[in-house]
């Protein structure tokens, strides 16, 4: 009965928040309208009926068949437009869920108490007859003649060859995609699983479309050591160097970039090159790890030191002559471009080594993957590379590192080993999970801005000049002003670099970005069609903002995940091109407890969009006011002179969607006025982004924060450090503070 009043409460809720969601009544209307225009057949409610009679079947309580039983018998009665009592018939339906749910848990519990298996497959709760009327469910045509002249069914060797990639289930079906991997330059680990180790000096093809010519990579080893990656397509060139540094056609260039049918985004450790030939990159910005992913449709067609990825390790060394060969040796040499150095002497022999053993033994971090990625290849590499190396813990780290990178692509939730974890605060080392304390301010400032790319680029490069003087004057030396776009639009977010850097000191672009954008229903040629496709789409799109998942939310997300320094003051300014609408009770819940998470972690954020219906009284004109806090009040006069604001304004100042904005304010944020810059003349306009700075530094100057931090590892692979709050103190506002710089 507990569980049963939870379930109910927790449906309660649930019908109460979708009830408040803004264009639900919307949405019905146009449902009933569009579905009103055509008659339901008779053979679709037969097709429901039928599916869920299948799934009814396969059912092993009672109860649960009885739900499924009443839930087909309500489809049905609505899709033939039977008379039906809605609330009546949703109440018994949702009182036969409960009891469903509460028999399967009660089935599965008892056969986890039975001792005796073998009677299980005597008695399966499934009529095998029952898969007779799958026929009447769908249907498929196949030709073996057209299979077999065409040649593009799956043959027994695809089926021998089947090994489902980790928890992917776009992997589970050939034809499978084709994973490689370069560890610390001179490990090479082939799509078919083979490894080999190969010290060259020169540029080696890693693989190639050896057919059409679609591809190229090419890898450029300075002593064992990879220096850049090259990949060639038929539309452009784009070469990957050490710390994220990208060239496009020979010419350097910032990220995101694309050029014909190439594009290279950033992440924090990451940098990632593809093509639409069917090739990614992704390695990580030292290139201490890379992988390389290809298309399966590229199956025995491959030729480089990464092997001909046709699912047989025997055939990996494939030469270009057409001949196999088993010497590590001849095999790199033979796909050295140029005039390359033969390396020799190479041996199959590992000697044993007990760092080696204890990364990749049964107690190690990486124990949990052993199953699905063969751990033998990555051991020997280990063994391999102590070998020769000065530094042999950093060596052996970075193979435990390349192999748990490996697993994370399958999703499989390995770390690194404790052993290869450590953080660097201020130069010092501090050892995975050891505590340290912070007091801020100190000499350094991380200021990340969350950019919507409509904005006016000459407010973005003025925003972040500004920050950074204004910031640097005030005692904090080292500032660091990173950016991240996004726009509604387009499908993804990305990060800005200067010089492969996130510190982005650059020119913010004077042109349109152009990536992937949102798809929009396609046209059918028929208006009414078309246009109930658009509508939906647009109340789709609204209710996936709604639940935090537009462009901008993702944005701020990515910007919670920004690896700040502990020794730095942190703040986050979002810039919106568009007004807040106004937010339903889950968007203002979710911006609540993000707000909330970056308090406690010592986060500051301020907001910069166009405010709605702004007003003030005591003699001011609206159209000169920078911005606000809970307490004050910024306007263009204030300039530096008087960065803590007005606080007998603060009164005085009226704006629509007061509890959206309130929320943005939060306990010590800012929300500024980004129409009334647009309004203003170019001296002005130097102005108000001087006194939107100058509030924001001078806050995190004023604040005294105490901070206890711990040394973790991001994403299973990156040491970083998470800090949190216990102590705040904001001293009174300084009256003048000189530039520098």
């Amino acid at each position: 009965e507990q569980f049963e009043k939870e379930v109910r409460d927790l449906w309660n809720l649930l019908l109460q928040q979708l009830q408040t969601l803004p264009g639900l009544e919307v949405l019905k209307t146009k449902f009933e309208e569009f579905f009103a225009q055509y008659a339901v057949g008779e053979q679709v409610a037969e097709l429901v009926k039928e599916l869920l009679n299948l799934v009814r079947d396969h059912l092993p309580t009672q109860e649960s068949k009885e739900f499924v039983q009443k839930l087909s018998e309500y489809l049905s009665a609505k899709l033939t437009k039977k008379e039906v009592n809605d609330t009546a018939k949703l109440k018994e339906l949702f009182e036969l869920q409960v009891k469903a749910i509460r028999s399967l848990f009660k089935f599965i519990s008892d056969l986890r108490k039975e001792k005796d298996v073998s009677g299980w497959f005597n008695n399966l709760p499934v009529s095998f007859e029952s898969f007779k009327r799958v026929s009447y469910v769908w249907n498929f045509k196949f030709s073996p003649l057209n299979c077999l002249r065409e040649g593009n069914c799956f043959s027994l060797r695809d089926v021998l060859s089947w090994r489902p990639y980790g928890f992917k289930f776009t992997e589970l079906f050939p034809p499978f995609t084709l994973h490689g991997h370069v560890g610390d330059g001179q490990h090479i680990f082939t799509f078919d699983g083979r490894h080999m180790t190969f010290p060259g000096s020169c540029n080696y093809v890693l693989a190639q479309d050896a057919f059409e010519n679609n591809f190229t990579l090419v890898a450029n080893l300075v002593n064992g050591k990879l220096n850049s990656l090259t990949l060639f397509d038929k539309t452009a060139t784009v070469e990957l160097a050490k710390d994220g540094v990208v060239s496009f056609d020979g010419t350097p260039s910032e990220l995101p970039a694309h050029k014909g049918d190439l594009a290279v985004w950033r992440r924090y450790y990451s940098v990632t090159v593809m093509t639409k030939y069917g090739v990614t990159l992704l390695c990580s910005t030292d290139l201490r790890v890379c992988h390389v992913t290809v298309s399966g449709f590229y199956h025995g067609r491959l030729r480089g030191l990464l092997g001909n990825g046709n699912h047989e390790p025997y055939d990996d060394y494939l030469l270009p002559n057409g001949q196999i060969t088993e010497d590590d040796a001849t095999f790199g040499n033979a796909y050295g471009l140029g005039s390359c150095k033969p390396v020799s002497g190479l041996s199959h022999e590992h000697v044993s080594d007990n760092f080696c053993n204890s990364l990749f033994g049964s107690g190690s971090n990486l124990r949990l993957c052993y199953f699905l990625v063969p751990f033998k290849n990555f051991k020997d590499a280990c063994y391999d590379a102590v070998k020769t190396a000065t530094d042999k813990k950093d060596a052996a780290c970075n193979m435990a590192l390349m192999y748990a990178s490996t697993c994370k692509l399958e999703n499989i939730p390995v770390r690194i080993p404790e052993a290869c974890a450590k953080c660097n605060v201020d130069g010092k080392d501090v050892e995975l999970n050891d505590d340290f304390n912070v007091e801020l301010p100190k000499k350094q400032a991380d200021v990340v801005v969350v950019l919507d790319t409509k904005v006016k680029p000459e407010f973005v490069n003025s925003l972040v000049a500004d920050l950074r003087k204004e910031f640097g004057s005030r005692q904090m030396s080292d500032v660091r002003v990173s950016l991240i776009g996004y726009n509604d639009d387009e499908k993804y977010t990305y990060l800005f670099t200067t010089n492969g850097k996130l510190d982005f000191t650059g020119t913010y672009p004077n042109v349109p970005l152009d990536f992937p954008k949102v798809e929009k229903p396609i046209k059918t040629g028929d208006a009414k069609v078309d246009d109930f496709a658009m509508k939906l789409f647009e109340l789709t799109y609204k209710l996936r903002k709604d639940l935090g998942n537009s462009a901008g939310a993702r944005a701020v997300a990515e910007a919670l995940g920004y690896p700040f320094r502990p020794t730095a003051v942190k703040h986050i300014v979002v810039v919106k091109s568009e007004s807040l609408s106004d937010a339903s009770p889950l968007r203002l819940t979710a911006a609540g407890v993000t707000q909330e998470v970056l308090s406690v972690q010592g986060i500051f954020v301020s907001t910069v969009l166009p405010l709605d219906d702004l007003t003030i009284g005591g003699g001011q004109d609206a159209k000169k006011v920078v911005g606000f806090s809970k307490n004050n009040v910024f306007v263009l006069s204030d300039g530096r002179k008087r960065p803590e604001g007005s606080p007998d304004l603060r009164d005085k100042v009226d704006y629509k969607n007061q509890e959206a904005i309130e929320l943005a304010l939060n306990e010590e944020g800012f929300v500024f006025a980004l129409q009334n810059y647009n309004l203003l003349e170019p001296k002005q306009k130097k102005a108000f982004t001087t006194t939107l700075s100058a509030a924001l530094a001078d806050l995190s100057f004023r604040t005294q924060l105490k901070l206890e931090c711990f040394c973790t590892v991001k994403y299973g692979l990156f040491p970083e450090q998470v800090c949190h709050v216990i102590d705040t103190n904001v001293l009174p506002p300084v009256k003048k503070v000189s530039a520098r710089g």
